[in-house]
């Protein structure tokens, strides 16, 4: 494609989407609405998506049966109270009364039972925190319901901050019968791609995929909504740089939730009215490495990336003000190992354990073949960096852009998987399990956020071991073996931890996230109910 049809492309690309939001806009009036730029919309299904942009939408549709505090401990919210048997093993959880779904009806027991049912049947999303035993649910009245385990589990009430609860009776009118889960057709998948099933402070008005997401308050919320809430929430699609500055500066969109890079950032930073907020959500940047596809099943060729790679450099540049990550925790997360190895940049150990795999001899014939996702526009500056850094020890490196949905693909079977990817992890629940059972246990293989293909019954029976241990100071123990053991694998490039950099129109919007540290769990940084909108100053500057 020639300079001339770049620019041509480029320009019908923003036009089409200005016009879209035009038209969106136009179409959905709103006293205070908060508008958001995201790099892809959410999967908002709460037994499919997993991702950060999922997980938010999930925050504000939906109500998780606990509700996490600033730091990430379970406190009550649809669950009111809970007890644990002696032996761990059964958890009778008590409702509370009254929590309207967006039709009127209650919610209770029951659609408890139901959701977990439905998210451990269909096996996507969040699941994987659900799936590692056999749960047995019981409705014991309406207020009343009992998870019987078939292992101890200290931790579960603390993963129910990403269980969310759907309506059984709406969902099982919008089932169709034809479908993958037997009696239970297409469960609900169909509908739940484009409406929601929820309880939350918002309920889904429009989703169109691929373009945007609109949602208005639900005035029959159980909790208080403070009266500047924003009565509406849209999200529409868009990464482009020049598209979101130029709805930044246009005041129509408050906030931009795609990744951005610093350079952009930065000129974000200086319109007027704009602030770039920043916060730590116990997330890191890695580079995961397929263990069971050539060239990077050797270890020895595993370790010579991890010494190639220059994390200082690539902290200055793509990440300032981040620090170099000890292994698969974040510093942040109870039951981090300080004491965890740590590569650094070393030409010379990397072309010692590249002379010491089985490819060394043969390293034009095995091209070390990375995907990034298009939508995130930073991935592919981090692309390049690792493309120089092989390339100084004699690897080739081949880039390949993929969209989420291409890339969701060809990770679920190992022979289609990338030999690298970029890892954006994040934490789901308050303890070092969070990041360390999904991400590696031979269980999560042939899903997006387990592209290792690991497969090691060691570290399986590790993770069994310490989600049955009840004791705290014997899972600190279990935790410090599980994160030295994978470190020596070299399974992972574990570059940076990261801070959420998100532009905003700080003159009229009134961010928590931007005041004081949010709670460090996925999705729980844009809860909008908690977020202030002040139209009568977005008017002043758009006068000036």
């Amino acid at each position: 494609m020639n300079k001339n049809n770049k620019i041509k492309t480029l320009f019908l690309s923003v036009s089409f989407i200005l016009i879209m939001l035009f038209a969106f806009n136009a179409s959905i009036a709103s006293e205070r609405p908060l508008r958001c730029a995201a790099g892809m919309l959410a999967i908002i299904d709460p037994a499919a998506g997993r991702s950060m942009e999922s997980i938010r939408a999930f925050c504000n549709l939906y109500d998780p049966l606990v509700f996490p505090d600033k730091d990430g401990k379970a406190q009550p919210h649809v669950a009111k109270s809970w007890d644990v048997s002696s032996d761990g093993r059964t958890w009778t959880v008590h409702i509370r009364e009254g929590i309207k779904f967006h039709d009127g009806t209650e919610l209770q027991a029951s659609d408890v039972k139901y959701s977990m049912d439905r998210l451990r049947r269909i096996g996507e999303g969040v699941s994987y925190l659900f799936l590692a035993q056999e749960i047995e649910i019981e409705v014991v009245d309406n207020y009343t319901v009992k998870f019987h385990l078939e292992r101890p589990e200290g931790v579960f009430i603390e993963k129910c901050v990403n269980f969310y609860i759907v309506n059984e009776d709406l969902v099982r009118e919008n089932t169709e019968e034809e479908g993958p889960y037997g009696e239970m057709g297409d469960y609900g998948k169909g509908y739940l791609l484009e409406h929601d099933a929820g309880s939350g402070a918002y309920m889904v008005k429009e989703f169109v995929a691929e373009s945007y997401m609109d949602t208005v308050i639900y005035p029959d919320y159980w909790l208080p909504i403070d009266p500047n809430a924003p009565d509406a929430w849209k999200v529409i699609q868009a990464s482009e740089p020049i598209t979101i500055e130029t709805l930044l500066r246009k005041r129509e969109i408050e906030m931009s939730l795609s990744l951005q890079s610093e350079e952009t950032l930065k000129r974000f930073d200086q319109i007027e009215g704009i602030d770039v907020t920043k916060y730590n959500m116990a997330s890191h940047w890695n580079l995961p490495m397929h263990t069971r596809k050539p060239p990077t099943d050797d270890i020895h060729f595993r370790k010579a990336i991890a010494w190639a790679i220059d994390y200082e450099g690539m902290i200055k540049y793509l990440f300032p003000g981040a620090k170099q990550i000890r292994g698969n925790v974040h510093p942040m997360v109870w039951g981090h190992d300080p004491t965890v190895f740590q590569y650094h940049r070393d030409l010379d150990k990397a072309r010692e354990e590249l002379k010491k795999s089985k490819y060394y001899d043969s390293l034009d014939q095995y091209p070390v073949e990375i995907y990034w996702i298009t939508s995130d526009l930073i991935e592919e500056q981090i692309a390049l960096a690792v493309m120089s850094y092989l390339g100084e020890i004699g690897i080739t490196v081949d880039i390949k852009p993929m969209t989420w949905l291409g890339y969701s693909k060809d990770s679920s079977m190992i022979e289609t998987t990338p030999n690298m990817f970029m890892f954006y992890e994040s934490l789901r629940w308050p303890e070092a399990l969070a990041q360390l059972d999904y991400r590696f246990m031979s269980s999560s293989a042939a899903g997006s956020s387990q592209v290792e293909w690991l497969l090691d019954p060691v570290y399986d029976a590790m993770v069994d071991e310490v989600a049955a241990t009840l004791d705290e100071e014997k899972r600190l123990e279990i935790y410090s073996k599980m994160q030295h053991y994978i470190v020596d694998l070299c399974p992972t490039i574990w570059i940076c931890d990261n801070l959420t950099k998100t532009p905003y129109q700080s003159a009229y919007i009134e961010w928590y996230a931007a005041i004081e540290q949010p709670c460090p769990l996925t999705g729980y940084d844009l809860i909008m109910r908690n977020i202030k909108v002040y139209p009568e100053k977005r008017e002043e500057l758009l006068k000036n």
